[in-house]
């Protein structure tokens, strides 16, 4: 091997060892940003339980979606005292979409008092998954708007 095969084989196992050096830095990054997450969930998860919250169906929703996804901004919400307020708001919103929404679709899919004497556990299927739809989609925009 010559002098210069042998300092351009030296240059390259330098850039790989920094290239590693890299690599080790953002991993060890990473691992701390998620060790913060874990921390920062945990707290949220006692600070809630501490405070003996009892939320509504969408509230709940909102709640762990917060609690898991956000929990810096969950924490700053339930230490500001607004907590109850926002589950209140939260329920009475998604209460009434869910109750347009059931109303619309029923009439959209012919779901009526016709429908139900004729076929009474055929109409009470179509309901069930008629209410199952609604509250995925609505448990899915509220996730995406917090």
């Amino acid at each position: 091997m010559t002098m210069d095969e042998l300092m351009a084989t030296e240059q390259e196992y330098q850039e790989m060892l920094t290239r590693w050096d890299m690599e080790d830095k953002a991993r060890e990054e990473r691992m701390k940003e998620l060790d913060e997450l874990d921390r920062l969930t945990a707290k949220a998860k006692e600070m809630r339980q501490q405070m003996n919250l009892m939320p509504g169906r969408w509230s709940g929703i909102w709640a762990k979606y917060m609690e898991e996804e956000k929990p810096a901004q969950w924490i700053e919400i339930l230490q500001s005292g607004r907590v109850q307020l926002m589950l209140g708001q939260v329920d009475m919103e998604y209460n009434q979409k869910y109750e347009q929404m059931k109303a619309e679709m029923k009439k959209k899919r012919g779901l009526n008092h016709i429908f139900q004497q004729r076929d009474f556990m055929g109409y009470t299927r179509a309901i069930m998954a008629m209410e199952d739809e609604i509250v995925s989609l609505l448990a899915q925009q509220l996730t995406n708007q917090a």
